[in-house]
């Protein structure tokens, strides 16, 4: 049999940066090019004439590059630079590969068709003016997983998530719902808007569906419910996680220059939003998935005969990350 486990119960948008975590052992995890971290320029100009100032990198990203710099209001900023508004030597540092970007892209444009609709809602945001003694604050509340259990007939066509190789599988998805209070300047017509973030509120949960065929299948249960074993470890982490992902942006302020207010409100929620759900996925979502892979390995997807248990022990031994306090 083949794969047993899948993290596209449901569609969720991820992007690859960092937050303060070590890993136990991580094999395979793919960071910032080696020598890349102090390899830009202190300035950037870009092809379509922005300017920054003090660039330092963060993140490598499929279609440019992730950079904090310092805006010419003061204070500090966050900036996406398009590889295809960067300079030829850049481009190549970076390994920059059109296609890959397109793709990466595509996935953007429809997050952010589905952004735009909770905007115009204004069900997921909260913006207010606060004070300056206002503190800094991150609340995150986690839901209990919800695991649901499914049966086909093996007689009969395997349902569509099971291909032919496989009897079971064990599906996940986990949720990072951000909600954000700015503190909001505006100088002038024709200043950027500048948001910084005061408070953060976000709400984690996990969806597990595991599917078997129906009778008696002792061994098969036994090895998916050892992925699950997994999955549920790695969302027990979230909390910290989503502690340490709010901790990298309270306080940060992110620019705009969007022309109107409700188009820099939607660009920096987009933005935040973004990054927070990339520093918890990375060490969550993407480490628990390397371990089901070690534990599919570990165990010959079941076939092997070896202790289910065990086997998921080690798979989270391997991966797990661990916080630094």
């Amino acid at each position: 049999m083949n794969r047993r486990h899948s993290q596209s119960l449901s569609a969720r948008k991820v992007l690859p940066t960092a937050i303060l975590l070590l890993f136990a052992t991580a094999p395979g995890f793919a960071g910032l090019p080696v020598g890349a971290t102090n390899a830009l320029p202190s300035k950037i100009v870009t092809t379509d004439g922005q300017t920054y100032h003090a660039v330092k990198l963060q993140r490598v990203l499929p279609d440019g590059l992730l950079v904090q710099y310092q805006p010419d209001s003061g204070g500090m900023g966050w900036a996406r630079l398009k590889f295809v508004n960067l300079s030829e030597s850049l481009q190549q540092q970076f390994g920059y590969d059109p296609k890959k970007a397109s793709t990466y892209q595509e996935g953007e444009k429809n997050a952010m068709t589905e952004l735009t609709r909770t905007m115009r809602e204004d069900s997921n945001i909260s913006i207010g003016v606060l004070d300056q003694t206002t503190r800094s604050s991150i609340v995150v509340k986690a839901d209990k997983p919800v695991v649901k259990y499914s049966s086909y007939d093996p007689a009969g066509p395997k349902p569509s998530q099971i291909t032919d190789e496989m009897d079971g599988v064990t599906q996940y998805a986990f949720g990072c719902s951000p909600t954000f209070s700015f503190q909001i300047s505006h100088p002038g017509a024709g200043e950027p808007f500048g948001f910084r973030i005061k408070t953060i509120t976000i709400n984690l949960d996990l969806m597990i569906r595991i599917t078997l065929p129906q009778g008696e299948h002792g061994k098969l249960k036994e090895h998916e419910e050892g992925h699950r074993k997994i999955v549920e470890y790695f969302y027990s982490l979230g909390p910290a996680a989503a502690q340490s992902a709010g901790g990298l942006l309270t306080g940060m302020e992110q620019t705009s220059s969007a022309a109107d207010y409700e188009t820099a409100r939607t660009e920096t929620f987009t933005r935040s939003t973004d990054e927070l759900r990339t520093e918890y996925m990375k060490y969550i979502r993407d480490l628990c998935g390397q371990a089901n892979d070690y534990y599919d390995e570990l165990t010959a997807h079941g076939g092997n005969g070896r202790d289910s248990n065990k086997a998921a022990e080690e798979a989270i031994q391997r991966y797990a990350p661990r916080v630094v306090n």
